[in-house]
């Protein structure tokens, strides 16, 4: 078990071809969440969604300068549980919600750059003590985990 004083996540190292169709989509729902919360069934603050964006334009920069997305990224664990919880929100829009907020989720293509975050989300919490149980729940919801 790592020190509860930050959470390590490492993504890839894995094609970035794999990731660009997921970050694009992600980033306009995050966006389209950011700019019209009314049209959904819960609220996500502004500093969430910043640091969302923040994240996914970064990573969507490494993914359009190199030909392998492999990143890592640390976080507190208190600011780590705020987002997870956010972004499971996210993730559970429904059909209707995600018509509303005129995006939709990204092609299959991006399926892999999902499950290798998701996976490496999972184990870092895995990893990390007082996330054991956060991390089952995850594996619950996403699969995976290695």
């Amino acid at each position: 078990m790592t020190s509860s004083s930050t959470v390590r996540v490492e993504v890839g190292p894995l094609p970035s071809e794999a990731a660009l169709p997921w970050l694009t989509s992600t980033l306009r729902i995050v966006a389209a969440i950011s700019a019209h919360p009314e049209l959904v069934r819960f609220e996500i603050p502004r500093e969430a969604t910043d640091t969302f964006t923040h994240h996914l334009l970064e990573w969507l920069d490494l993914a359009e300068s190199s030909d392998v997305f492999h990143w890592v990224g640390k976080e507190d664990p208190a600011t780590a549980r705020a987002l997870l919880t956010y972004w499971v929100r996210i993730d559970q829009l429904s059909d209707e919600e995600m018509g509303r907020l005129g995006v939709a989720w990204s092609s299959p293509e991006g399926y892999r750059f999902f499950e290798a975050l998701t996976s490496a989300i999972i184990d870092a919490l895995a990893d990390t003590s007082e996330f054991g149980a956060l991390a089952a729940e995850l594996s619950q919801i996403w699969g995976g985990g290695s």
